[in-house]
């Protein structure tokens, strides 16, 4: 009988110490982390107003060297609207390496976005830049010549 309620101190301690998160390993599964967004263009002039848009980065919290970039565009009401977004990284002063890159078309809107590519970022030893490259077109009709630029944002 004494076996029967020591075993029973010993499970309803343990299903305690479960629901508590006592003496259970700790996860530490790896996910994206937040988007960090700046604007790459801001009011740049287009017929009937202006284009602005942003670069945005997330890296992988694993020990995967992943980080994934986006980008959107803010336009006056256009026939098409085109988002185009580049990775590019360097080690210390070398060049910049673009590591991915992505384009998205949207049509009769005043908002476009990309997709948002993953790529590889290069595991240096010291001094590591990153940074978002954009283009932001719009056509106001389909007979319109393009309008918009390209810029950067640095991480």
């Amino acid at each position: 009988m004494h076996k029967s309620l020591a075993i029973a101190v010993i499970a309803v301690s343990v299903l305690i110490g479960a629901l508590l998160g006592i003496g259970l390993p700790r996860s530490s599964e790896a996910s994206w982390g937040p988007w960090s967004c700046q604007w790459t263009i801001s009011d740049y002039p287009v017929t009937g107003g202006s284009l602005s848009a942003r670069g945005c980065a997330s890296w992988w919290t694993g020990s995967t060297l992943q980080w994934a970039v986006w980008s959107d565009t803010y336009v006056p009401y256009s026939y098409k609207i085109l988002t185009y977004v580049e990775g590019r990284d360097r080690c210390g002063s070398s060049s910049w390496r673009t590591q991915m890159a992505d384009l998205g078309y949207w049509y009769n809107n005043t908002y476009g976005n990309s997709p948002a590519p993953v790529g590889a970022y290069q595991d240096c030893t010291s001094g590591h830049d990153y940074k978002v490259h954009t283009c932001n077109w719009r056509w106001q009709y389909s007979y319109s010549p393009s309008q918009g630029t390209c810029a950067d944002v640095y991480y």
